[in-house]
């Protein structure tokens, strides 16, 4: 090698390339005959000469283990010094490598693979988390809705009304509110999946119903009723579930006179937290409210302008909550629900949510732990494709005491506020006619048929009656 330094020896010197002991001629004594070096063996030792066997393992204390590779020892103008050349390397040992600064192109390399497996980690992570929690909300159990199927067959329905898909909404206070199981929200949100069109209808917290035809009590009270009951008779955690979520089911299933395929039970800290996790909602407010309220023990002052008004999580709640100082009460907190759930299903659908990990992570934390349905992870999933093709608009926000159908009213019994049924206490047939008609049967109006009633009796009136009852 051009870096390689020279080696000169002495005359006198008889080393085999300066590891040999120089050895001095003395009178009488015999020379160190000189050698031509032979080529390698092939085995990174040099041949046998003249007795001596070279080695890889060093005997000369400190010395390196193997020889720096030489392309040649040049000969020294030096008498009585023979030359050794080495054409190969004689001795294989391992290669330094000599590290290269990196380049701007190997940099930009390195980042592209670390974010590669960063984000490869983060949606293993969120995909192994989001499935467990999954499978623990979305445990299935609903009656089934035929209207989720993509294809259905109209012969397969059960009965009118059976084309649409009907979820029971229940909100509560949850842990650390007082009567945390009391439903103080009851909507029913109801889908046509045929026309891509949904409502969201509500059902007063105080109205008088008599479950099980036993007492009377306010619906709101019906599932934290059956809750205890099935309690005390030491029922299972999940068939005290099952006995609650039936009660309230079947009380407002009886009172709207349509079927509720399933129910979801979310409370307030689940209503909180994902409004936060999609950064708010934005709301078209056309009354304002002002209301001191409590919330955990502190005071809290609910001060909503007139129009569009920016919500974040805990502002929504209360927003929603209050009722004392607002002109119908309980019907105009229904009202409030319904467009703030409105808005958080534009933000929760939107693509925003769906691509941010972050955003992603804190909706599971938010429902994971706080939401209670029996849809199963498939019905689902179905849902949420439905629900994305329904637009705002195509959402229609029905009340039962808005005029002109005004089918509720309020009333004193035995000192209790309640809300009644105008037709009288129990008497639904009103309100179910009312419903039907809002929340038609997707394949019967897709159908559009005329009907003639004739009356061929000879009780009067009876065509009109029995028309009536059809075109609801």
């Amino acid at each position: 090698m051009d870096n390689f330094r020279q080696i000169k020896r002495s005359k006198t010197s008889n080393a085999i390339d300066g590891f040999g002991r120089s050895q001095t001629k003395k009178e009488g004594s015999t020379p160190i005959s000189s050698f031509q070096a032979k080529p390698s063996n092939g085995n990174g030792n040099l041949p046998s000469m003249d007795g001596f066997r070279s080695q890889n393992t060093s005997q000369f204390g400190d010395r390196p283990r193997h020889r720096p590779h030489m392309e040649q020892l040049k000969q020294a103008d030096t008498e009585g010094v023979e030359t050794i050349v080495l054409d190969d390397p004689p001795y294989k040992g391992k290669k330094t490598k000599i590290k290269k600064p990196l380049t701007k192109k190997g940099i930009l390399k390195r980042i592209a693979i670390f974010s590669t497996l960063s984000v490869l980690l983060i949606v293993g992570f969120l995909g192994a988390k989001g499935y467990l929690k999954l499978r623990s909300i979305f445990k299935g159990g609903g009656i089934g809705a035929l209207g989720l199927n993509k294809n259905v067959d109209p012969t397969q329905l059960k009965g009118e009304g059976d084309g649409r898909v009907n979820v029971l909404l229940l909100g509560r206070g949850g842990p650390g509110h007082e009567a945390e199981d009391l439903t103080d929200t009851i909507l029913v949100a109801s889908i046509d999946p045929i026309h891509n069109e949904a409502a969201l209808l509500s059902v007063p917290r105080d109205l008088y119903v008599q479950p099980d035809k036993s007492g009377y009590t306010k619906i709101n009270a019906v599932y934290t009723l059956a809750k205890q009951q099935a309690t005390a008779k030491g029922a299972s955690k999940e068939e005290v579930r099952k006995a609650a979520s039936s009660a309230i089911s079947g009380e407002v299933s009886e009172i709207l006179g349509i079927p509720l395929h399933y129910y979801i039970i979310v409370d307030f800290t689940a209503f909180q937290d994902a409004i936060n996790a999609v950064g708010g909602v934005s709301v078209n407010v056309e009354d304002p409210v002002y209301e001191a309220m409590s919330y955990k023990g502190k005071p809290y002052i609910l001060d909503v302008k007139k129009g569009q008004q920016q919500f974040d999580g805990l502002r929504a709640l209360m927003y929603t909550r209050s009722r004392y100082t607002s002109a119908r009460g309980d019907f105009d907190r229904a009202e409030r629900q319904r467009l703030v759930l409105i808005a958080l299903k534009e933000k929760v659908l939107s693509a925003g949510t769906f691509t941010n990990p972050s955003k992603l992570n804190q909706l599971i934390d938010a429902f994971g732990n706080h939401v209670e349905t029996d849809l199963s992870q498939k019905e689902m999933l179905r849902v949420y494709e439905i629900g994305k093709k329904i637009d705002s608009p195509k959402i229609a926000s029905l009340s039962l005491v808005d005029p002109p159908n005004v089918f509720l009213g309020t009333d004193n019994v035995n000192g209790l506020s309640v809300v009644v049924p105008k037709a009288g206490l129990g008497k639904y047939k009103e309100i179910q006619g009312f419903v039907r008609n809002q929340l038609r049967d997707p394949y019967i109006k897709q159908e559009n048929a005329n009907v003639v009633v004739l009356n061929g009796t000879s009780v009067a009136g009876l065509a009109t009656t029995k028309a009536e009852e059809l075109r609801s």
